[in-house]
Order: structure tokens, then C-alpha cells, then sequence
């Protein structure tokens, strides 16, 4: 095979594995299906056969202990984890205010065990909540020793004990002190009095003294806070199932629906995350918002991951789709919300609707991942800091004809006229108003950032952008629109406003494009070409040289300088090479004490961002102060590339570094290091693996060099860059790197 072939066959593995890197870091949005509690055997398998069809997941959270006497239920479950798909613990009984062990001897005298009756385990709590007011408040009868009569009609019209979306997990009788649960709730005619039974927080039978007319406090389930211990217990619990039965213990804990005690982000951390190795969970208090880079303080938002984006069970599957839709392009995750309940379409309606929202997603490369994935790939997953958040304007995943994240206020969608980076598409507006908005645009990059739009308009008008960040603060840039298209950044902001600066404490921001000035109506003002990501910096480049020589016993000090002077805490510097009594700082300070002379080899490496680095080689000579040598005859050693002509720093291996700068525009620094005396050229490739140029270097002597790229005559684009290096001894090698030209 030719050696152009070759080399296309490893281009084409490299972007196929460039690519196959980027994917998993670009902030794409997806989908993850969660089915709760213990459903059919036959209706497990049936589910699962579709999600097989298209080698997805899901994730099922079912309560264990009611199903440790059921064989061919664990059965089940083994095969559902063994296909791929994740068992959630949904607490052993469905509840969390306590759990029935299968040795309950062992909890005994356990911390956050308030106590133990007969074969099930109290979980204590630490405080309640009094001070939020709701509608049953007031006053009640208590009659029976544990009945409760209200002494409205109709007071207790909002408890239910069937809805597990109850606001209710406990009634407090002040003058009792008693913090009671309840069930059997009568409340059908609102023009009688209501009725209900009161039983202790862990569903004990209770016999209270009859009283009139006693103030009741209804305390919510929120407003309970059970003991991290006794919480860690109630997992534990499961685990030991899980374990005894021989199943993969699970690692997301999902909070049961229903009136008892809800669980905090926190709350979930601590007890399962902290104390039991949970990596996930889903509660429903101050919910996760499932987007990157969310606002994470606390840690806890991998613990936060409620369910309900869109419901498989009633939503059709367009509706379903303008939901994912549109949460994907501004970088949501959507969690589905399944029961196997009140189903459109019944059961067959249902596993169709499944089918086609699975194969909407293999045709559109949607991730769908189960909630442990999810979590990892959101909270725990770098991200490309520079990928460009703005939805683009070529993608309608739900077919409604408008870009998905986008929101039409007075503008239209254009689909012939825009700048190529939108794929030739705009919106535009014939008035002055609002032409788009986007409703909390995520992946937000926290720090500077660019922001870039192409206008066109008709000489004299104007296009304002608004960014407002969800704890309240607004940035405004404003831009022209002239007769042509014209791409503007932050700086060429036509206000006071120059940077766009995203704060620390926000997850998401609205968006909103309005034309401000328009000459007439007879023409447009258009806008494309929206970018928005990290602020790219200039390639840092060592632009300092170090002092070469110290005298023995006297401080060594020098600052390493680069081309990076407005934000030098974006570097790192670091040695690759140096002796044992030197050291570099987080500012590029290198100082140390010599304690012998000699002459010592020293290689500092400073990096940026973008994983874009420089490096500076040396020679440091430690000298006697009585020596000959003078500094001066050893500083002149140092050659203009910054290294010195001593053959102990000649590179010990073949190396080619990252171009710099990149992106470029249009010439670049190839740099590169050779070991012995070699033969080189500089080949480059479209993504293709078409030849586009090459340099032939010669034959060069070992050391490292800078070659400059000159790509004047080539369009925007990413391209390869290949060296081919043939050393005097016959030794060979090649290596290829990305580089982007941005014009």
C-alpha cells in the first residue's frame, strides 16, 4: 500500500477518534426513562425488549422487600440489570420513615433508630417544621382515642392518601406534643365535617384523650427532617437485600411519592452518597435543574435528579418531542416519569409510543442513559469549555420548522438568507421589537466569555443582545447592521458594555435579540451566526529568558514572563526537567539554593487553558565565586530559540508539539523536537485526507525548532498537520495533530 494511503487510513482513524472524544464533552443534551415501582413480570419484559431493539437503557426503581419471597421476580431483575439496565433502590417498603429488615435484632440500639416494634424499624427524626402555614389548619375534635373531626366543613378537602402528590406527612397537636401521621381520610362532601385517623409517624396504633376543640398544625412533608443515621440505615437495609438475593446493589437512591417524610438533596448525600457509596438520586425538594454546568455549591445536584420533563405515560409522542427537543438544544438532560399507569393508548399504545421516541432517537443520535450515567455525565464529565452553546439554527429535532431552543417573538425564520456558520439561515424583523428569545440557555462557562453575531441590515440600524442570568443581573450588548453581513464580538459592542462576564453563582440565562434601530420598513434586519463559549486567549508563549548561571550558595531567582498579561492565573507552570533544590511556583517564580556547583539541566513547561503550552530550556551553571568562568561567557551560550548549545540538552526523544496559535488565522508556529540529526517534513491535510502542502526541512541537526504555517490560501476549516521524521541512524517517525483555521 502507498504511503498517501496509509496515511489517509490514519487520518481517518484519528478524526474518527477525535471526534468519538469530542462527542462526549460537546454539553449535548439526551434523555434517561425511569419507571417506578413493582410492575408486572410480563410488563417488565415487554418494556425491556423494546429498549433492547435499539441497544438502549433504562433505569427501574422498585421497593425489594415485598418481592425477597418471589423467585421469578428476582429472577427479573438479574436479567433486566444483566441487559444493561439499572436497578434504583426505592427503599425497601416504599417509605422512609421506616423499613422492615430481614434481622431486625441487629438494628438494636443503632443510631437514628428512635425504636423497634415487632419486626419493623423506627427511623428517627430530628426536628419538624411548624411554621408553614396550610389550608387544614385550625381546629379539630379528637374523639375515639384516635379519630379527628373537623370542625369545618370541608377542612380536610385537599389530604389524600392515595396521591403521591400529598403535601401532608404528619398532623402536630400542640397541646399533645404529639407529631402524628394519619390514613382513612374522610373528606368526599365538603359540606360536612371531615374526618380522619391518627396513628403514630411510623403507623402505629395510638389512644389519645378525647378532646374539643384542640388547635391542629398540619406539618408537610418537606418540613420532616429524618436522622442521617437512621436514613443510612434504611439504605443499608436495601443493600443487605440486594446482597442476600444476589443482585447488583444499585447506586441511585429515588425518594418513593406519598404522605411521609421527603428527603433533601442534602439529606440523600449524606446518607446514601457519603455514607453507602450512592453516586445518584432523585428527591423532589429544590430539584436539580439537570443541566452542565449547573450551579453546585453544595454538591449535591447529582443527588437533586427529579424526574417528570415529559411524561411517557400521557404525552403523545410529538408532545414529547418538542420537549426533548427543545431542553436538548439549550443542554438539559429530560427524565421521563412512567408508572405504567393511565397510559395513552393503553398498554400497546404505550410500548408504540416507546418504540417511536427510541427510534426518533437513534435516527437523531439522542444519548439515552440510565440515571448513574447521567450523573456522571453531567456532574463528574468535563466539558469542552469552548464548545459554542448557542443552538444552531440548522436543527429542528421536532419538525415544528423553527431551530429547536428558539422562541419566535415579532421576527421570522429565515431558511435562504444567513451567514455559512448558520448553514445560510437567520431570523429577521421588518420593526423595531423583539425578533427571538431563548428561555434558559444553559452550559453557561462561568468567567469571561465570547460572544459573536453577524448583522445585516440597511446601513444605519441597530440589533441589541440581552443576557439575563438567573440570580437577576443583565448584560447588554449592542451591534449595528449594516448593508452587508458583518460578524461582531463583545468588544465591538457599540454601548459602554465590552465583555461579556457570566458570575459564579448562575446555571442558566435568558436570551433575547430585539432590533433597537431601524432606518425604515422596507428592509430587514437580520441576525445569524450567534457563538457563544469560553473566552479563547492567545497561545501562551514563554517571553522571558532566564539568568543562566548562579554562584554557589546564593539565591537563584527568575520569573518566568509570557504574551499572557491580563489573566496570568489561567497558566500552570510546572518543571519537566530541573534538580532536586529548585522550585516553581503558581506564578512562575523559580528559586532555589544551590548547594553544589555544576551544571544542571532545566526544562519549565507553562500551559494554558486550552491545554495549549510553551517550554523553555536551559542550562543552569552553579559557579565557585573565585571561577574563571564568567556569567556573561555562559549567558552567551543561550541561542535565540532559548536554549543552550550543550549537548546535555539535546531532546531525548522525537516530538511534535501543539501549534500555536490555535485557532489561527492565518499563519501558525509548528515546533518540534529532534534527538539526533533527522530528515523532516511538514505535511498538511484537509479533513478528507486530501494533501494540501508540504515543507521539506531538510536535513537538520538535533534540538528543538519553530517553523512557521502559512494557510493564507485555504478557507475555515480543521485541518491535520503530519511530521515525518527520518533519523540518521534510520529510525522513523511520524506523528499528526488537529489545528483550526478561523478566518
Amino acid at each position: 500500500m502507498r504511503l498517501h494511503k496509509i496515511l489517509f487510513l490514519f487520518l481517518a482513524l484519528f478524526i474518527q477518534d477525535a471526534f468519538s472524544q469530542v462527542a462526549a464533552t460537546i454539553k449535548q443534551g439526551g434523555i434517561c426513562f425511569r419507571i417506578d415501582d413493582d410492575q408486572s413480570i410480563t410488563d417488565w419484559q415487554q418494556y425491556a425488549a423494546v429498549f433492547k431493539k435499539y441497544n438502549y437503557n433504562f433505569t427501574f426503581a422498585i421497593f425489594i422487600q415485598p418481592q425477597v419471597q418471589t423467585p421469578s421476580y428476582i429472577s427479573l431483575i438479574k436479567n433486566l440489570q444483566a441487559a444493561g439496565n439499572e436497578l434504583a433502590d426505592h427503599t425497601p417498603n416504599h417509605i422512609t420513615s421506616y423499613f422492615i429488615p430481614s434481622n431486625v435484632a441487629k438494628y438494636k440500639g443503632l443510631a437514628g433508630v428512635d425504636h423497634i416494634f415487632g419486626d419493623t424499624v423506627a427511623v428517627a427524626y430530628d426536628s419538624f417544621d411548624t411554621t408553614t402555614a396550610y389550608a387544614p389548619d385550625g381546629f379539630a375534635n379528637l374523639v375515639n382515642k384516635n379519630m379527628l373531626i373537623s370542625k369545618k366543613n370541608g377542612q380536610f378537602k385537599s389530604f389524600s392518601t392515595s396521591n403521591d402528590n400529598t403535601i401532608y406527612a404528619a398532623v402536630y397537636l400542640p397541646s399533645l406534643h404529639k407529631l402524628l401521621s394519619f390514613s382513612g381520610v374522610s373528606n368526599s362532601n365538603a359540606k360536612n365535617p371531615d374526618t380522619l385517623y391518627l396513628t403514630t409517624l411510623w403507623h402505629e396504633n395510638v389512644s389519645l384523650p378525647n378532646a374539643q376543640n384542640i388547635p391542629i398544625k398540619m406539618i408537610g412533608n418537606y418540613d420532616i427532617h429524618m436522622n442521617i443515621n437512621g436514613l443510612s440505615l434504611l439504605s443499608r437495609c436495601s443493600l443487605d437485600y440486594y446482597s442476600q438475593l444476589g443482585i447488583s446493589r444499585p447506586v441511585t437512591w429515588i425518594q418513593p411519592g406519598g404522605a411521609f417524610p421527603q428527603l433533601s438533596p442534602q439529606d440523600a448525600k449524606n446518607a446514601f452518597g457519603i455514607d453507602n457509596s450512592y453516586t445518584s438520586a432523585g428527591v423532589y425538594p429544590n430539584a436539580a435543574l439537570k443541566c452542565y454546568n449547573e450551579y453546585n455549591p453544595d454538591g449535591d445536584r447529582q443527588y437533586a435528579m427529579m424526574w417528570g420533563d415529559f411524561y411517557e405515560d400521557e404525552n403523545s409522542f410529538a408532545q414529547a418531542k418538542i420537549i426533548i427537543a427543545d431542553r436538548i438544544a439549550k443542554h438539559y438532560w429530560s427524565i421521563g416519569h412512567s408508572h405504567f399507569s393511565s397510559l395513552l393508548g393503553g398498554w400497546s399504545g404505550y410500548l408504540a409510543r416507546t418504540d417511536s421516541l427510541l427510534s426518533w432517537c437513534k435516527a437523531n443520535n439522542i444519548m439515552v442513559k440510565t440515571y448513574k450515567d447521567l450523573a456522571e455525565q453531567l456532574y463528574n464529565t468535563p466539558q469542552d469549555p469552548y464548545t459554542n452553546i448557542f443552538p444552531p439554527l440548522n436543527v429542528d429535532l421536532d419538525g415544528d420548522g423553527i431551530p429547536d431552543g428558539y422562541s419566535l417573538d415579532d421576527g421570522l425564520f429565515d431558511t435562504t438568507s444567513g451567514v455559512p456558520e448558520s448553514g445560510n439561515r437567520s431570523f429577521s424583523i421588518k420593526r423595531k421589537g423583539y425578533i427571538f428569545s431563548i428561555g434558559g440557555l444553559a452550559g453557561l462557562e462561568k468567567g469571561e466569555n465570547d460572544f459573536y453575531i453577524s448583522t445585516k441590515g440597511g446601513g444605519d440600524d441597530a440589533v441589541d443582545v440581552q443576557f439575563v442570568f438567573d440570580n437577576g443581573k443583565t448584560v447588554t450588548l449592542s451591534f449595528p447592521a449594516k448593508s452587508d453581513w458583518t460578524r461582531y464580538g463583545c468588544d465591538q459592542s457599540t454601548n459602554k458594555t465590552k465583555t461579556l462576564i457570566v458570575p459564579d453563582d448562575v446555571s442558566y440565562c435568558d436570551v433575547n435579540i430585539l432590533c433597537s434601530k431601524i432606518s425604515d420598513k422596507k428592509h430587514s434586519v437580520q441576525v445569524s451566526g450567534f457563538e457563544l463559549h469560553k473566552k479563547i486567549y492567545p497561545a501562551v508563549q514563554i517571553t522571558s529568558s532566564p539568568d543562566t548561571t548562579v554562584y554557589l550558595a546564593s539565591q537563584y531567582k527568575y520569573q518566568v514572563s509570557t504574551n499572557i498579561k491580563d489573566k496570568p492565573d489561567t497558566l500552570t507552570y510546572k518543571f519537566i526537567t530541573a534538580p532536586s533544590w529548585l522550585s516553581i511556583d503558581r506564578n512562575g517564580l523559580v528559586k532555589g539554593n544551590p548547594s553544589q556547583s555544576g551544571s544542571y539541566p532545566v526544562r519549565i513547561r507553562v500551559q494554558d487553558l486550552q491545554a495549549r503550552a510553551d517550554t523553555q530550556a536551559y542550562i543552569l551553571s552553579v559557579i565557585k565565586r573565585n571561577a574563571l568562568t564568567s556569567k556573561s561567557n555562559i549567558n552567551s551560550q543561550i541561542t535565540a530559540a532559548g536554549y543552550a548549545a550543550n549537548p546535555s540538552v539535546i531532546p531525548d526523544n522525537y516530538t511534535l508539539y501543539q501549534n500555536y496559535p490555535n485557532p489561527f488565522n492565518p499563519s501558525t508556529t509548528i515546533r518540534f523536537d529532534l534527538k539526533q540529526t533527522s530528515t523532516v517534513k511538514l505535511s498538511v491535510y484537509n479533513i478528507l485526507g486530501q494533501n494540501l502542502l508540504e515543507q521539506n526541512y531538510g536535513t537538520i541537526d538535533a534540538g528543538t525548532y519553530e517553523k512557521s504555517l502559512n494557510m493564507d490560501r485555504y478557507s475555515s476549516g480543521i485541518y491535520f498537520y503530519n511530521i515525518q521524521i527520518i533519523g540518521i541512524d534510520g529510525e522513523k517517525f511520524f506523528m499528526t495533530k488537529k489545528l483550526m483555521l478561523l478566518k
